[in-house]
């Protein structure tokens, strides 16, 4: 009985350090954000800035209105590392995810994990990759893109991605445009694109 009142104990700790949110917003502090409810924008919704930051969706949807240059969730702050995005479902962006080091060559945004995602119509790619050293991403499902379910561009590597149902693209499963070494991709289903499941572009 110890053991058990202990095990609660430490449980009910890490539950009162969430941050409980509500609206789209920028995240410039670590920590653990969790959402309360469904949330609609006509841009993006949440930029995360800082390193060390968990935001979890709880299941609920992020909704845009399909704007080219808009993201569900947005990561593009120079070398900020350890983040983990998890349980949203990501509708009508122009990405779903977008992740992209400005200071590409010289700078890597590091330790990505990406868990249990639902993208679905974007006007771009599902989710976008660059300068991304170490990303994780497991169980997506994504549907509805325009252009590909996910693209890695220059200085992505080590890219980890295992179990994901990919539906209905516009052009490719997994695009990869520059070299782009060390990536695993297993335990997934991907169909009906009008490219390729998966295209290398040196």
């Amino acid at each position: 009985m110890r053991k058990l009142n202990f095990v609660l104990f430490i449980l009910l700790i890490s539950v009162s350090h969430a941050t409980v949110i509500s609206s789209c917003q920028a995240i410039t502090s670590p920590g653990y954000y969790e959402l309360n409810q469904s949330v609609t924008t006509t841009s993006t919704c949440f930029d995360i800035q800082s390193d060390n930051v968990s935001l979890n969706c709880a299941g609920h949807m992020i909704q845009g209105d399909y704007g080219g240059v808009d993201y569900g969730i947005k990561i593009t702050t120079d070398n900020v590392r350890s983040i983990t995005v998890e349980n949203c479902t990501v509708y009508n962006f122009g990405s779903g995810v977008y992740i992209n080091d400005p200071n590409i060559g010289s700078g890597y945004i590091l330790d990505i994990y990406l868990n249990n995602l639902n993208v679905n119509k974007t006007s771009s790619d599902g989710i976008y990759l660059r300068g991304v050293h170490r990303a994780t991403i497991n169980n997506t499902n994504i549907s509805n893109v325009r252009l590909n379910f996910i693209l890695t561009a220059r200085y992505t590597d080590h890219l980890k991605i295992d179990g994901f149902k990919w539906l209905n693209g516009g052009s490719n499963g997994l695009y990869v445009n520059f070299p782009s070494p060390y990536n695993i991709l297993e335990n997934g289903i991907m169909k009906n694109f009008t490219s390729s499941g998966i295209y290398y572009n040196y």
